[in-house]
Protein backbone atom coordinates (compact mmCIF):
# COMPACT_ATOMS: atom_id res chain seq x y z
CA UNK A 1 0.00 0.00 0.00
CA UNK A 2 1.53 3.68 -0.65
CA UNK A 3 0.79 6.79 1.86
CA UNK A 4 0.52 9.09 -1.38
CA UNK A 5 -1.72 11.77 -0.42
CA UNK A 6 -3.06 14.61 -2.92
CA UNK A 7 -5.33 17.62 -2.75
CA UNK A 8 -6.92 19.63 -4.66
CA UNK A 9 -9.36 22.78 -4.02
CA UNK A 10 -11.86 20.26 -3.48
CA UNK A 11 -11.09 16.80 -3.22
CA UNK A 12 -8.48 14.53 -0.90
CA UNK A 13 -7.07 11.44 -3.53
CA UNK A 14 -5.74 9.01 -0.83
CA UNK A 15 -5.11 5.45 -0.35
CA UNK A 16 -8.07 3.41 -0.31
CA UNK A 17 -8.78 1.22 3.35
CA UNK A 18 -10.86 -1.31 4.04
CA UNK A 19 -12.70 1.22 6.36
CA UNK A 20 -13.67 2.45 3.19
CA UNK A 21 -15.92 -0.71 2.07
CA UNK A 22 -19.19 1.00 3.25
CA UNK A 23 -18.57 4.36 1.23
CA UNK A 24 -17.15 2.08 -1.66
CA UNK A 25 -20.26 0.60 -1.76
CA UNK A 26 -22.19 3.10 -2.88
CA UNK A 27 -20.99 3.40 -6.43
CA UNK A 28 -19.82 -0.08 -7.37
CA UNK A 29 -23.40 -1.27 -6.48
CA UNK A 30 -25.28 0.73 -8.53
CA UNK A 31 -25.77 -0.35 -12.41
CA UNK A 32 -25.73 3.00 -13.58
CA UNK A 33 -22.02 3.66 -12.78
CA UNK A 34 -20.53 -0.25 -13.23
CA UNK A 35 -22.03 -0.61 -16.17
CA UNK A 36 -19.00 1.68 -17.64
CA UNK A 37 -16.69 0.23 -15.74
CA UNK A 38 -14.66 -3.03 -15.84
CA UNK A 39 -15.68 -4.56 -13.01
CA UNK A 40 -18.77 -6.15 -12.24
CA UNK A 41 -21.33 -4.71 -9.75
CA UNK A 42 -21.30 -5.83 -6.43
CA UNK A 43 -23.64 -7.45 -4.32
CA UNK A 44 -22.57 -6.90 -0.92
CA UNK A 45 -20.60 -4.52 1.26
CA UNK A 46 -18.45 -7.77 2.11
CA UNK A 47 -17.11 -8.04 -1.27
CA UNK A 48 -15.85 -5.27 -1.40
CA UNK A 49 -14.05 -5.54 2.16
CA UNK A 50 -12.35 -8.59 0.21
CA UNK A 51 -11.46 -6.30 -2.60
CA UNK A 52 -10.02 -3.79 -0.64
CA UNK A 53 -8.21 -5.82 1.62
CA UNK A 54 -6.58 -7.29 -1.78
CA UNK A 55 -5.41 -4.12 -3.17
CA UNK A 56 -3.47 -3.69 0.48
CA UNK A 57 -0.56 -5.27 -1.08
CA UNK A 58 -1.26 -4.74 -4.92
CA UNK A 59 1.87 -2.89 -6.30
CA UNK A 60 -0.64 -0.62 -8.03
CA UNK A 61 -1.90 2.88 -6.45
CA UNK A 62 -4.90 2.72 -5.56
CA UNK A 63 -6.63 6.15 -4.85
CA UNK A 64 -9.79 7.16 -2.77
CA UNK A 65 -11.42 10.54 -4.13
CA UNK A 66 -12.85 12.60 -1.16
CA UNK A 67 -14.56 15.70 -1.17
CA UNK A 68 -13.70 18.51 0.98
CA UNK A 69 -16.52 19.74 1.85
CA UNK A 70 -18.12 16.78 3.54
CA UNK A 71 -15.72 13.96 3.95
CA UNK A 72 -17.45 11.60 1.36
CA UNK A 73 -15.41 9.05 -1.01
CA UNK A 74 -17.01 9.66 -4.22
CA UNK A 75 -15.15 7.42 -6.72
CA UNK A 76 -11.48 5.77 -6.85
CA UNK A 77 -8.32 5.63 -9.40
CA UNK A 78 -6.14 3.03 -10.25
CA UNK A 79 -2.36 3.81 -11.81
CA UNK A 80 0.32 1.35 -11.84
CA UNK A 81 3.15 1.15 -13.98
CA UNK A 82 4.94 -1.05 -16.11
CA UNK A 83 7.55 -1.79 -18.06
CA UNK A 84 7.53 -1.65 -21.72
CA UNK A 85 10.10 -0.72 -24.68
CA UNK A 86 13.49 0.13 -23.79
CA UNK A 87 15.15 -1.12 -20.91
CA UNK A 88 14.39 0.75 -18.18
CA UNK A 89 11.37 2.71 -19.56
CA UNK A 90 8.46 2.88 -17.08
CA UNK A 91 5.11 3.90 -18.33
CA UNK A 92 1.92 5.09 -15.98
CA UNK A 93 -1.17 3.74 -16.85
CA UNK A 94 -4.71 5.40 -15.03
Amino acid sequence: MHNIRLETERLILRPLCVDDADAVFQWVSDERVTRYMVYLTYTSVEQVREWLESIQHSSAWHFGFERKSDGLLIGELRASTKNIGAAGTTTAFI
